[in-house]
């Protein structure tokens, strides 16, 4: 037996909160890449120069990648969020109250961050444009924030009041640079898909909590209908059907819908749910005696091969499907899923059953995503394929597996934490770069300087590494000082 010293287990997975923050940072990254970048810098429908949407083009680049982490980390959450709610013995009916309130506050964020952000209300020259986004985002911190423990209650009611009072004046007055005003059917569409998701996961996971394998039951049943609804008939019927847009047509609703609730959206439960099964070993690993000072029957050496060999899979896929080498890149990946199964194999304590366990999910969804890839024309976001929710699905599981290694079992947690600082905040970090630092580089007159220094495509590129950078530090900042959203 080989001792190999490790963190206890943390009140939060860190690796978790790591998983969540990449994506989140890689997300606001990919809105900065200049169109003349290779294609493999966009997503791989939308190539350069012109970026113009192809729907015949297969592949899927890390871009593409992206979102689906940051879904599958959130799914991976709600078990240890619920599940410990449950076990406080806190009732149903609060319980879902708190899932309606995060998806109408997802919901609401989602059409307002659309309408503050400051090239879509103004000239970026105009030092109002970038006063009135600053302004936004302080009401947005307003209105979500989750006080640190010590302020009082009337500070907090009103916070809440100033905030909601400064929105509903920027939505009445904004003026878009096509010279419309508000419109709730004007959102953000990743928030949006986030909203409807956490709903539709959340409903899930509470109805199938002891038995994960009516989750999988659940996402057959998704499977055919979504498949399906391409197909005139009553599923089209259903998959269409907008809560908003049926109370408008009897008259007790001011626009039609949809623009909050859509089931297609919900699609992205393919890749939610495997989140919830993964999420619910981490509990179980969490809950599980650790054993004294943290013994592992595996030696430090073999801990950092299945970090290496897992984390590699993400390019290798990655390369493989863009470049359409999928025979190969489905062998290779297939050999590497080999090598990890007998890297895991024989596990005896808690951290090595919950890797043991995390990585036969991902071989289970990364073949099954692989299997799927030459269906609806080869693997792509958009329109999004069966082959794209199971791909991304087992990679995250793969990179999961990574960051746990790295963080929670050899317990190097400053290796990620400033990840892990974004991940716990992750809606500051998706409006911090055109609501917060940009400004905020205006403002002290450093951001039309720093423009102009930067006039080249690398230099525009270097520009925005640069700024996601400061994003990153101003989250992981407030993180720190216990300032979070509640979103």
């Amino acid at each position: 037996m080989v001792s190999t010293t490790a963190v206890p287990p943390p009140r939060r997975v860190q690796a978790l909160d790591a998983l969540r923050g990449i994506a989140i940072l890689m997300m606001v990254l990919s809105g900065v890449v200049p169109a003349t970048y290779p294609a493999w810098m966009h997503h791989a429908q939308c190539p350069p120069p012109t970026l113009k949407f192809n729907a015949g083009i297969p592949g899927i680049t890390w871009v593409d990648l992206v979102f689906p982490f940051f879904v599958f980390s959130m799914g991976a959450a709600i078990p240890l969020a619920l599940g410990r709610r449950m076990d406080k013995g806190e009732p149903w009916w609060k319980l879902g109250w708190g899932v309606i309130q995060r998806f109408l506050l997802l919901g609401l964020f989602a059409i307002y961050i659309e309408h503050i952000r400051p090239f879509g209300i103004g000239a970026p020259e105009v030092w109002q444009t970038w006063a009135r986004a600053l302004i936004a985002f302080a009401a947005l911190l307003a209105i979500l924030v989750r006080p640190p423990k010590g302020w009082s209650r009337p500070i907090c009611v009103a916070l809440r009041i100033a905030g909601w009072t400064v929105a509903a004046w920027l939505m009445y007055t904004v003026r878009r640079g096509d010279g419309t005003g508000f419109d709730p059917h004007n959102s953000d569409i990743i928030i949006m898909i986030l909203a409807n998701v956490v709903l539709g996961v959340s409903l899930v996971w509470g109805l199938s909590r002891a038995n994960p394998l009516m989750r999988v039951g659940f996402m057959a049943v998704l499977m055919a209908v979504r498949l399906a609804s391409g197909a005139p008939g009553f599923v089209q019927t259903i998959w269409a059907w907008s809560p908003e847009q049926f109370l408008y047509m009897h008259h007790l609703f001011f626009t039609q819908g949809p623009w909050l609730f859509h089931q297609g959206y919900t699609s992205m439960l393919m890749v939610a749910i495997p989140g919830t099964l993964i999420g619910d070993l981490f509990v179980t690993w969490m809950r599980a005696p650790q054993g004294p000072a943290g013994v592992t029957e595996w030696s430090r050496g073999r801990w950092w091969a299945i970090a290496g060999v897992s984390f590699a899979l993400v390019p290798v896929l990655l390369g493989g499907l863009f470049t359409r080498h999928v025979v190969e890149v489905a062998s290779v990946a297939a050999v590497i899923c080999v090598a990890v199964r007998y890297l895991v194999a024989r596990p005896a304590l808690p951290a090595e059953r919950l890797i043991h366990d995390v990585a036969a999910w991902g071989a289970f969804w990364l073949i099954l995503g692989l299997l799927f890839e030459p269906y609806e024309g080869g693997i792509k976001k958009d329109p999004a394929t069966m082959s794209y929710y199971f791909v991304s699905a087992g990679l995250a599981c793969f990179t999961l597996i990574a960051f746990s290694i790295v963080m929670d079992v050899i317990g190097k947690p400053g290796a990620l934490r400033l990840l892990a600082d974004n991940g716990q905040n992750p809606m500051i970090a998706y409006a911090g770069l055109s609501n917060l630092v940009q400004p905020l580089l205006f403002i002290v007159g450093l951001k039309p300087l720093i423009d102009r220094g930067c006039e080249t495509t690398n230099g525009m590129f270097l520009l925005g590494v640069m700024e996601v950078v400061m994003v990153a530090l101003t989250v992981s900042g407030f993180t720190r000082a216990k300032i979070f959203l509640r979103t």
